[in-house]
């Protein structure tokens, strides 16, 4: 049996692969990734001989439109430099202003000395409402910041994108893996990446932003597409199947086989306290319920990822997993800490009278009686 895929065995997948969705600025982080994945294919050696300059680093920032904005970005710089997406050059560097496809690139500001030159670029010179990147390619590391994030914030608790490409044959439990890491490194604590974009902050504990699935399954095309680049492996959001769009599905070639690949297809579902908690055991239900309709020919496994964000999580409904083993869906549970809530005024006020007075009473020491007079005479 042939071990390449024919000409219409690679059509009939990639015809099932939809474009992209999300708003621009979230389809252009994920085309940074992939940028930053052909250049590092092309420089192979450059990086195998260590001869890419540790500090070599780029902006890249968002726009709609570079070549209309150009003209109110020159506080930021004033080089007016095409770029070409499909030069990957060795020497890429500066400060680039992109589209969402990088169809658009213009350089208008010169390379910088290192990446903590670009973070302090990026904290005095760019607002937080805007999207961008930078990249140090030695390290083979994006920082993504996302329009919205506080930029003291996003520095303090920085967490960056490592590209590191796996060659190592795929299978569910591999992808399964690889899902749970993106859990530990993105979404576990508040601080982290992708958990500061979805939780409304301190002083709305417990609230989540919108879309919060949306938000998981875009970085989490993006971190896998990153991870299994050098593969011959389809990872794409909401490909069609027989009960509707599942939200994620990984699928490769395989060999000696009736069918040409193997595919895993993800549900992904979030618990959190506005929802009621009369309708968490429904929504786990449904997820279990949609992976199981996902399932094709092909999959090696299917699976409802639960993404938990309730303060209290005690309840696992743990009859559900007689339901999913039922159904051979894989359940699997991923909390996510809520931000600590911030201190009521009261609490602030009685905290603070209560340092003041524990200070008092370690100046002035405990009062004396007689007795202790008495012997600190003698």
């Amino acid at each position: 049996m042939s071990t390449q895929l024919s000409e219409a065995e690679l059509q009939a997948i990639e015809a099932t692969t939809p474009a992209p969705s999300g708003k621009p600025s979230e389809r252009f982080l994920g085309t940074c990734v992939e940028w930053t994945e052909e250049w590092i294919l092309a420089n192979t050696n450059a990086l195998a001989k260590a001869t890419i300059p540790p500090t070599q680093s780029v902006i890249f920032l968002f726009s709609e439109t570079p070549e209309l904005e150009r003209e109110s970005l020159t506080d930021l710089g004033t080089l007016n430099e095409r770029v070409y997406r499909v030069t990957v050059a060795q020497d890429t560097q500066g400060i680039i202003v992109c589209n969402e496809n990088f169809q658009q690139m213009i350089r208008i500001g010169p390379g910088l000395a290192s990446v903590d030159a670009a973070l302090e670029f990026v904290s005095t010179k760019i607002a937080a409402d805007r999207t961008f990147v930078i990249i140090n390619f030695a390290q083979r590391r994006l920082y993504l910041h996302r329009k919205g994030d506080d930029l003291a914030t996003w520095i303090n608790t920085l967490v960056p994108t490592e590209l590191s490409f796996q060659d190592a044959p795929l299978s569910a439990d591999r992808i399964e893996k690889d899902v749970q890491d993106f859990h530990h490194n993105y979404l576990a604590k508040p601080a982290n990446l992708v958990a500061q974009t979805m939780w409304m902050g301190k002083s709305h504990p417990y609230k989540l932003h919108p879309g919060p699935e949306k938000k998981i399954q875009a970085m989490l095309l993006v971190t896998l597409r990153a991870s299994y680049r050098k593969l011959q492996v389809w990872v794409d959001e909401e490909p069609q199947t027989r009960d509707g769009r599942c939200d994620l599905r990984v699928a490769w070639p395989v060999f000696n086989s009736v069918l040409p690949t193997a595919s895993t297809m993800f549900e992904l579902k979030v618990l959190y306290d506005a929802q009621g908690p009369g309708k968490h055991h429904g929504w786990v239900l449904s997820g279990i319920e949609q992976a199981e309709g996902y399932r094709r020919p092909d999959s090696e496994a299917v699976y409802a990822c639960i993404f938990d964000g309730r303060s209290v999580a005690t309840e696992q409904f743990l009859d559900l997993d007689v339901v999913a083993n039922d159904m051979d869906v894989r359940l699997r549970r991923y909390r996510m800490d809520p931000p600590t809530p911030s201190p009521s005024p009261a609490a602030k006020t009685a905290a603070k009278k209560a340092v003041a007075s524990s200070g008092a009473k370690a100046t002035h020491g405990p009062k004396k009686t007689a007795a202790t007079r008495k012997r600190s005479a003698k």
